[in-house]
């Protein structure tokens, strides 16, 4: 899709199947991990409360650190919480 000048891609997903939407920079692409793996454990939220994606992106970063994983560019990344089914 194109629109002055501005090129992307999208989907079109029902909201039902899905709790989460997110998008990150390509800094998550350099983890010494796969991306996969990186994305998962972004993810791991223990509550949607507050700043939830800021908690989660700081512990995991420390815990990137510790474990001499850490990426080699800059990473970014935010997410809307769709709700829950019962919601």
């Amino acid at each position: 899709v194109e629109h002055s000048g501005v090129m992307g891609n999208y989907m079109c997903l029902p909201k039902k199947s899905y709790k989460f939407v997110g998008v990150a920079s390509d800094g998550i692409l350099t983890f010494d991990m796969s991306t996969e793996e990186a994305i998962i454990q972004l993810a791991a939220y223990k509550n949607t409360k507050g700043e939830f994606v800021k908690r989660r992106m700081r512990k995991f970063l420390k815990q990137c650190v510790k474990n001499n994983t850490s990426p080699s560019d800059d990473v970014s990344m935010a997410v809307v919480h769709l709700g829950d089914e019962n919601e």
